[in-house]
């Protein structure tokens, strides 16, 4: 969540356990705007050596 906090153009607001609402982002993929929280897809990475 850190993580979109701090990438975010518009914040948003933080309501109950890590839960977003509104806000907005840039998507350096393919140079759209998201709107919401909805829009997005997170990937997490792990570095092999941790597996």
């Amino acid at each position: 969540m850190e993580a979109l906090l701090e990438e975010a153009i518009e914040p948003p607001a933080v309501t109950g356990r890590c839960t977003l609402s509104a806000g907005r982002w840039h998507s350096w993929y393919d140079a759209t705007v998201i709107d919401g929280p909805r829009g997005l897809d997170i990937d997490h990475l792990v570095p092999l050596a941790e597996t």
